[in-house]
C-alpha cells in the first residue's frame, strides 16, 4: 500500500491488552515526528486487543490495526508481510512489549537521512526486567555500543546491543536482504543487521542516545499470558523522568 508519509511503525502483539501495549501505543500516538503510520500486527489475541485497537485506531487515523489471518507466532512474519505491503521509505519495528522514546521517530529519521546511503541506523535502549507480579522494575540498564561489524559479530555471540525496537530500516535494503529471517533460532534482530552491512558496504550508523525501552520479565510469560485480573500501573516516563541520566 503506497503512502506519502515517509516512515511507518510496525507493531506486533499478542494477548498484551492488560499491560504493556497500551503504553506503547501511547508512547507512538506521543511522538514529537507526527507524520507517520503505525500498523498493528495482532496474531490471533484472546484478550480484548482487537476491541481496543479498533476504537485506537478509529480516534487516530494514523493507526492501521490488522489481524493475522492465522496464527503466526513468530513476530517477523508480520514485520515481513507489513514491509512488503506498506511503502514508506523508512521502517520501524517494535514488539508490544517495547516503548518507544517521544523523540525516537523524529532523531531516527533525521540520522537515517543525514547519513549518505544508510541501510539502518539504531539506538541506544533502556532495559528493564519487571517482578513475577508484573508491577514493579527490579533490574535495569543501558544497551548500547557504537558500531563497528567485527566486534559485533563477535561479541554478539554473547550479548546483543542491538534489538528489533532499537533500528530504523531503509524500507527497501530491508526487503533487498530478505527481511527478519523467519526459521529455526534465527536470531532475528542480530542477523539482520550483519547481513545489511554485508550487501551495503557496512553503512549501518547508530545514536548515542536512549531512544528505546525493551521490557523483560522474570517469568518470562507476557507474550503469551492469558488475560486475567491484572491490570497495568499507571505509564512509567522513564525517559522523560531521567533525561539526563540517560543520555550517553
Amino acid at each position: 500500500m503506497e503512502t506519502k508519509t515517509k516512515v511507518a511503525v510496525f507493531i506486533s502483539t499478542f494477548n498484551q491488552i492488560d499491560f504493556t501495549l497500551p503504553i506503547c501505543l501511547k508512547y507512538i500516538q506521543d511522538q514529537t515526528y507526527k507524520d507517520f503510520i503505525c500498523v498493528i500486527g495482532d496474531d490471533q489475541s484472546t484478550d480484548g486487543t482487537q476491541e481496543y485497537c479498533e476504537k485506537f485506531c478509529k480516534e487516530d487515523k494514523r493507526f492501521i490495526y490488522h489481524k493475522t489471518p492465522t496464527k503466526y507466532v513468530r513476530n517477523s512474519l508480520f514485520y515481513n508481510w507489513a514491509a512488503k505491503n506498506y511503502e514508506t521509505e523508512y521502517i520501524i519495528t517494535c514488539d508490544g512489549d517495547n516503548y518507544l522514546c517521544e523523540e525516537a521517530l523524529g532523531k531516527r529519521l533525521n540520522a537515517i537521512e543525514e547519513m549518505d546511503g544508510a541501510a539502518a541506523v539504531y539506538s541506544y535502549c533502556l532495559c528493564c526486567t519487571w517482578n513475577k507480579e508484573k508491577t514493579e522494575i527490579i533490574d535495569i540498564y543501558v544497551r548500547g555500543k557504537k558500531w563497528d561489524i567485527n566486534s559485533y559479530v563477535h561479541g554478539t555471540c554473547w550479548h546483543n546491543y542491538i534489538d528489533m525496537c532499537d533500528i530504523i530500516f531503509n524500507r527497501q535494503c530491508y526487503l533487498d536482504v530478505g527481511g527478519y529471517m523467519t526459521g529455526g533460532r534465527s536470531y532475528q534482530d542480530y542477523s539482520i543487521m550483519i547481513r545489511l552491512a554485508m550487501k551495503f558496504n557496512n553503512k549501518i550508523f547508530y545514536i548515542p542516545e536512549v531512544l528505546s525501552q525493551y521490557n523483560s520479565f522474570t517469568d518470562g510469560q507476557l507474550k503469551t499470558i492469558d488475560a486475567g485480573d491484572y491490570h497495568a500501573p499507571s505509564r512509567i516516563n522513564i525517559f522523560a523522568d531521567n533525561p539526563k541520566e540517560w543520555q550517553l
